[in-house]
C-alpha cells in the first residue's frame, strides 16, 4: 500500500480510523471513529471507497471535541467521510454512526414511528459509550459534542439536542401536499409514513448538556413544526440547505426549522447555490454512481467534487467557534 507523509498537509494530524461496535438495548449500533494520530496514513480500501488513513492507529496525545455524524435514511458512516477525514486532521475525534435498519445495508425500518424514535437513541448510547471508555474518553474533551446530520440525520441531530417531534406533522404533509413529499408519501405495504397511519407518535425532547454545537445538511424539519417544538435547544446551529433540494423543499423543512428557531441570533442559514439533497454527500466512485443513481445526481452545473473542496472546512471554522 502506498505510504503518504507522516504529517498530513491538510491539517495538524494525520487521521486513524478504526471500527467499534457499541452495544444497544435492541441491537449494537456500529461505529467508524475518525480521530488524530501520529502515524502515517496509507491507502485502503474499504467496500468501493479508497481512502487516506492509518487504521487502528493509536491516538494523539491529547483532549479532542467529540463530533457525531448521522446520515440520512438508508446511508451508511462513509457517506460523509469528506468531513470526517478532514475533522480528524483538524484535532476531533469523529464518530460516524450507521443507524441500525435504516442504512444501505438493512432499511427495514424506513418509514415507521420506531426509527424516527430509535434514531436520537442510537447517539445516545454512542455518546454514552465513548465516555464511559476509559481507553477512548481519556482523549476527549469532557461534555464537548457536537453533531451533523445530513437528511433524517438532521432530524437525528435536532432530536437528540431537544427539540420535540410531531411525526403527526408528517400525516398531514401527506395528506395535504403529496406532490411535493413523494419521499414522506408513497404507500408500501407496512409503511406507517404513509397517510392512512392517522395516529403517530410524539417524540419528546430531551436535551443532552454534553452536546455544544449542531450542524444540519438539508435536514427533515415538518416534524418540527409545531409552535414550541424547538425552545428547548439552546445550542449554535449552522443549518445548510441545497437551493435545488428535490427530496426536501425548504418551505417544508429548512425554512420550518428557521422560522420556528427559539434564538435567532444563535442559528445560521446558508443555502448552497446549485445543489440538489444529496450534495452532502460525499463524491462517489464511479462503480457506485451507475447503481445509486439517485444519490450520485446533482443539477446540471453543480461540481460535488469542487463542493467537497470547501464543505469539511466550512464545517471546521464553525465548530472551532464553540468546541475549542
Amino acid at each position: 500500500m502506498l505510504m503518504i507523509s507522516a504529517r498530513s498537509e491538510a491539517g495538524y494530524f494525520n487521521a486513524a480510523m478504526k471500527r467499534i461496535m457499541v452495544e444497544n438495548k435492541d441491537q449494537p449500533v456500529p461505529v467508524l471513529l475518525f480521530y488524530p494520530s501520529e502515524q502515517a496514513e496509507m491507502s485502503i480500501d474499504i467496500g468501493p471507497y479508497n481512502i487516506q488513513v492509518a487504521p487502528d492507529a493509536d491516538i494523539s496525545p491529547g483532549k479532542f471535541p467529540l463530533v457525531l455524524i448521522s446520515h440520512g435514511s438508508g446511508g451508511g458512516p462513509l457517506g460523509h467521510r469528506s468531513i470526517a477525514l478532514h475533522l480528524a486532521r483538524q484535532g476531533y475525534v469523529v464518530a460516524a454512526v450507521m443507524h441500525p435498519q435504516n442504512n444501505f445495508m438493512d432499511n427495514s425500518a424506513e418509514g415507521t414511528d420506531l426509527n424516527w424514535q430509535q434514531r436520537p437513541e442510537h447517539l445516545r448510547v454512542v455518546m454514552d459509550h465513548l465516555y464511559g471508555n476509559s481507553a477512548i474518553s481519556s482523549s476527549l474533551k469532557p461534555d464537548t459534542v457536537a453533531v451533523i446530520g445530513h437528511s433524517a440525520g438532521g432530524y437525528t441531530a435536532l432530536s437528540v439536542a431537544g427539540g420535540e417531534a410531531d411525526l403527526n406533522r408528517l400525516t398531514g404533509l401527506c395528506d395535504q401536499h403529496p406532490e411535493d413529499n413523494a419521499v414522506f408519501c408513497q404507500k408500501k405495504p407496512g409503511d406507517l409514513s404513509a397517510p392512512a397511519f392517522k395516529e403517530r407518535a410524539v417524540i419528546p425532547g430531551v436535551p443532552d448538556k454534553r452536546i455544544k454545537a449542531l450542524i444540519l445538511m438539508a435536514p427533515v424539519g415538518i416534524v418540527f413544526q409545531n409552535e414550541g417544538a424547538l425552545n428547548k435547544l439552546n445550542v449554535p446551529v449552522l443549518l445548510m440547505l441545497s437551493e435545488h433540494d428535490e427530496l426536501l423543499p425548504e418551505g417544508f423543512h429548512a425554512g420550518i426549522i428557521k422560522d420556528n428557531w427559539p434564538q435567532g441570533e444563535s442559528i445560521r442559514y446558508e443555502r448552497v447555490s446549485g445543489a440538489g439533497h444529496y450534495a452532502f454527500i460525499s463524491p462517489l466512485p464511479d462503480m457506485l454512481r451507475a447503481k445509486i443513481a439517485d444519490v450520485a445526481y446533482d443539477p446540471d452545473g453543480f461540481d460535488r467534487v469542487v463542493f467537497h473542496q470547501n464543505l469539511p472546512a466550512r464545517c471546521d471554522s464553525f465548530l472551532k467557534k464553540y468546541l475549542k
